[in-house]
């Protein structure tokens, strides 16, 4: 199964926390994901929705990931090019690891019935125009 999702590739955000007092004078705190963190995580469900299996895939599952980063508008035409060719690979910021982690949560309970099913993950970083997020599952 492989797919593209025409989305700029985004890292799961930290929940947000904030401390209050209950009617009972008890300290509490409370995590939450902040409204842009929401909309991007339904924005990115619902490109997902239409390449969906018709059941969620059981056994041991392969998932690799190629992340699109869209050029920075401060590159030169040279630097550009270079970044579309591939021999200029984004090092900057979202890490792998919490752009894997958006994506895999995402897709838990509609294309895998738990994300533990993932044995092989394989994830990376690229330039490219319109920034994407391209998708491969595939049985281990």
């Amino acid at each position: 199964m492989k797919f593209i999702i025409l989305l700029p590739p985004k890292a799961q955000a930290r929940h947000r926390t904030r401390a209050f007092t209950t009617k009972k004078g008890k300290l509490a705190v409370q995590a939450y994901d902040s409204k842009e963190t929401r909309l991007d995580n339904e924005q990115l469900w619902a490109m997902l929705l239409p390449h969906r299996p018709p059941e969620p895939l059981s056994g041991a599952l392969c998932l690799e990931i190629n992340a699109y980063l869209g050029i920075p508008k401060s590159f030169s035409k040279k630097k550009a090019a270079a970044a579309l060719s591939g021999t200029l690979r984004p090092i900057t910021k979202p890490d792998l690891d919490n752009l894997a982690k958006k994506l895999k949560d995402r897709m838990n309970k509609i294309f895998y019935q738990d994300d533990a099913q993932v044995v092989s993950l394989t994830v990376r970083k690229f330039y490219g125009t319109p920034p994407r997020w391209e998708v491969e599952i595939l049985p281990a």
